[in-house]
C-alpha cells in the first residue's frame, strides 16, 4: 500500500513509524482502561469528540468519508446521547445561528 491524499497507511514506512510513536506515547502517558493507542482508536475518538461537541452527524460522516450514516453511528457507540436527537438539536442550533438568534 502506498500513501494517497495525505493519508498514512500502516504498511508503509511512515505508517509503521507512526504506530511505533503511538506505542511509545502510550507507555509514557496512558493509564487506566486505555493502555495503548492505535490509529483507528484516534479516528473513533476524534469522531466522538466532534459529535459530542455539537457537530452534526452528517458532518462527522463526511469527515470520516462514510457513505452510510449507520457506519458513522457505529463509530459513536460510546456516546451517551441519542444520535438522532443530537442531530436534530444541531440542526436547530444551525437555524438559530443562521437567523441571528444565537
Amino acid at each position: 500500500m502506498g500513501t494517497g491524499r495525505g493519508r498514512v497507511h500502516v504498511g508503509t514506512g511512515r505508517g509503521r513509524a507512526f504506530r511505533r510513536s503511538l506505542k511509545a506515547a502510550s507507555k509514557l502517558h496512558l493509564s487506566g482502561s486505555v493502555t495503548e493507542l492505535h490509529p483507528h482508536l484516534l479516528r473513533h475518538a476524534c469522531a466522538t469528540h466532534n459529535y459530542e461537541s455539537g457537530m452534526a452527524l452528517w458532518d462527522v460522516q463526511k469527515i470520516l468519508g462514510h457513505e452510510w450514516a449507520t457506519t458513522t453511528v457505529g463509530y459513536l457507540g460510546s456516546v451517551k446521547s441519542d444520535p438522532e436527537k443530537a442531530s436534530l438539536e444541531a440542526s436547530h442550533r444551525a437555524v438559530r445561528r443562521l437567523s441571528g438568534e444565537a
